[in-house]
């Protein structure tokens, strides 16, 4: 435990840890307490960082529909590929079946 201590006080200066500890534990005295206000641990982030994780959300949902698009396409690429096997598959199956009606007439 001393070692996590020693690890969070190199990480965080010791005024921010006591701040954040006291914030804490009010936290968990009102946790139960529905009629207390919520204990916030952390300071709010500044709008300059919620402005670029909104930003951040927007590009990913356009990647993740252009993913969705690339994917949709190639799934249609391949049912038309395979789709032209099969016509092929029954054009040759065909051609045979006339060659062999063709030479059983004969």
């Amino acid at each position: 435990m001393s070692i996590l201590r020693d690890y969070v006080y190199t990480q965080v200066p010791k005024e921010r840890y006591e701040l954040l500890k006291a914030r804490y534990l009010s936290f968990l005295d009102a946790m139960d307490d529905v009629t207390k206000e919520p204990v916030r641990v952390f300071d709010p982030l500044p709008e300059s960082y919620t402005k670029q994780i909104d930003l951040i959300r927007e590009l990913s949902q356009e990647l993740q529909e252009k993913k969705e698009e690339e994917i949709r396409k190639a799934a249609q690429a391949r049912e038309a590929e395979e789709q032209e096997k099969e016509k092929a598959k029954t054009e040759e199956i065909n051609e045979e079946e006339t060659k062999e009606e063709e030479q059983s007439e004969k």
